[in-house]
């Protein structure tokens, strides 16, 4: 049954983005035929600050339009495996730095449930609240790369099987960020 739920779960995000992407499409065509469709690769660390236990690498996929993606990560380290789907606000300012290339600097505000699973216990964070400021750069109209050098995850309460039960504590991590984007 897990594994139906979690499954179900990716499908939808999938669909959603997807039909989210089409959208914005359709929109970008009405505005002059920019490009805002995404798919970003996201990789890097994400770095215990408080209570957060451990350190993990996380990689990840986000598919949506130019402002609002939806995506799953998955981190793993220590015995730890954690997967998180979520919803990603971006508002990028943008900067021409030549004829094909752009600049784009601005927020990031990420949020979503995350499902941890350790040999003993498993634990769901109810929200996890992430925000920082990410930097874009596009070689050309549909290839770019992405640093986050400042983002922080924030997670308020968790609740653990095995005799945890629900904990109302502040974990915080840093996660450095790494993508690869492209646009269609």
């Amino acid at each position: 049954m897990k594994k139906f739920v979690l499954i179900a779960g990716i499908v939808f995000f999938a669909f959603s983005s997807i039909s989210y992407a089409k959208s914005q499409k359709a929109d970008d065509e009405n505005e002059g035929g920019q490009k805002s469709s995404i798919l970003q690769v996201i990789v890097g660390p994400m770095i215990d600050v408080k209570n957060w236990g451990a350190n993990y690498f996380t990689a990840g996929l986000a598919v949506g339009g130019k402002y609002f993606r939806f995506g799953l990560s998955y981190a793993g380290g220590g015995g730890i495996k954690v997967v998180r789907p979520f919803a990603m606000i971006d508002i990028p300012f943008t900067f021409n730095m030549g004829e094909v290339s752009q600049l784009a600097i601005g927020p990031i505000i990420d949020f979503g449930p995350s499902f941890g699973f350790a040999p003993a216990a498993k634990v769901i964070d109810v929200m996890v609240l992430g925000f920082g400021l990410d930097v874009k750069f596009y070689f050309n109209d549909s290839l770019g790369v992405s640093l986050t050098p400042v983002h922080f995850s924030n997670s308020f309460a968790t609740y653990t099987t095995g005799g945890g039960g629900l904990v109302k504590q502040y974990r915080m991590s840093y996660d450095l960020l790494f993508s690869f984007i492209l646009r269609w």
